[in-house]
């Protein structure tokens, strides 16, 4: 409301119901449910980091070495679902507003007999949300597949290790054992930081659209 005229003289009401409702909802999502994911996952990973250098410092350097590639590809993904996120909710608002003047002038829609004009123009929206969807999919199928598959790499490694340490005696089967433990509850806590980064992006692309 505070705006000036020239913003709603090129924003319909359409979009600004859009913003109002679909945005602010993702947007709002991001600030309640993932914080408390944030805050879960983060507690989850330090304690079991912690546990881990505590328990063999040599084994957990071996698995922090895939740490540096995880966050790479993390931020890089995180860059394109932010701007994949952008693109579906302007379209998703230009979708809106052009229902919204669809039905709003029905009458005028009926007398140049503009049905199918109108249909084809909603459809583009619809095909350009689409094939933003394939997108994000693509992103969201190489981001966790990468993740999921260097947790097992690193699980893998850090076995391998720990097998070799252990021949050698310098740590226990027991240690081993629990050192594995503490990884994969490590890994579940960094899974859940990574899908929650990926939730705040998201909503970063559409609260651009609201600030």
């Amino acid at each position: 409301m505070r705006n000036d005229m020239t913003y709603f003289d090129n924003t319909t009401s359409g979009e600004l119901v859009n913003r109002l409702s679909a945005d602010c909802q993702l947007v709002g999502d991001v600030l309640t449910q993932n914080v408390s994911d944030i805050l879960r996952s983060f507690g989850q990973s330090v304690v079991s980091i912690g546990l881990m250098v505590y328990v063999a410092p040599d084994l957990a350097l071996r698995a922090a070495a895939i740490v540096p590639c995880i966050m790479i590809v993390a931020y890089f993904a995180g860059k394109i679902v932010r701007r994949i996120a952008k693109g579906l909710q302007d379209n998703l608002a230009q979708a809106t507003a052009r229902a919204e003047e669809g039905f709003s002038g029905i009458k005028v829609v009926k007398a140049f007999g503009a049905e199918d004009k109108e249909i084809a123009l909603y459809s583009n929206h619809l095909n350009n949300i689409l094939s933003l969807g394939y997108k994000n999919a693509a992103v969201n199928s190489f981001y966790w597949s990468f993740l999921g598959g260097s947790g097992n790499f690193a699980l893998l490694g850090v076995l391998y290790s720990g097998y070799q340490l252990s021949l050698s005696g310098s740590i226990s089967p027991g240690t081993l054992t629990g050192f594995l433990l503490y990884t994969v509850y490590s890994g579940i806590g960094v899974a859940g930081l990574g899908k929650a980064y990926g939730a705040m992006m998201a909503g970063a692309g559409a609260g651009e659209r609201l600030f």
